[in-house]
């Protein structure tokens, strides 16, 4: 059975008006590389809820504005014992101005008191996300 997932595209515009990027990197865990918001699906949870739920707990970002389910695609997880992972991508978009800022998980019996360095960043550059998360980019 597969694993279900959801990721959160979150977008903004620059004072530019230049399309950016909601990303995050474990300060404990600098080996997990950059990633976009993501995790599983709970029972009786859609993926905008799941998503919506794992951008405010890995970054504390709550001013999401839904705008659409990009897609799916299944994903061989090796750092899980290969389990497929049905993905999940979601996009939202956000008026957030902090341009980078620490975050503290304060829930889950995973994730609680991981800590994330939180930031956005260009579309146009080279993201350099793990796992395939930038996929459905584009």
């Amino acid at each position: 059975m597969k694993k279900q997932k959801a990721l959160a595209y979150v977008t903004r515009s620059s004072n530019s008006g230049e399309l950016e990027i909601l990303v995050h990197e474990h300060q404990d865990y600098p080996e997990a590389g950059i990633q976009v918001p993501a995790g599983t699906i709970d029972p009786g949870e859609s993926p905008i809820e799941a998503a919506r739920r794992e951008t405010q707990e890995e970054c504390g970002l709550s001013d999401l504005e839904f705008i659409s389910e990009i897609g799916t695609s299944d994903y061989t997880a090796t750092h899980d014992n290969n389990a497929i992972h049905e993905r999940h991508f979601i996009h939202f978009k956000t008026n957030e101005t902090k341009d980078k800022w620490d975050h503290i998980v304060t829930s889950g019996e995973q994730d609680k008191g991981l800590r994330f360095l939180c930031y956005f960043t260009s579309l146009k550059d080279d993201l350099g996300l793990v796992a395939e998360q930038g996929l459905l980019l584009g």
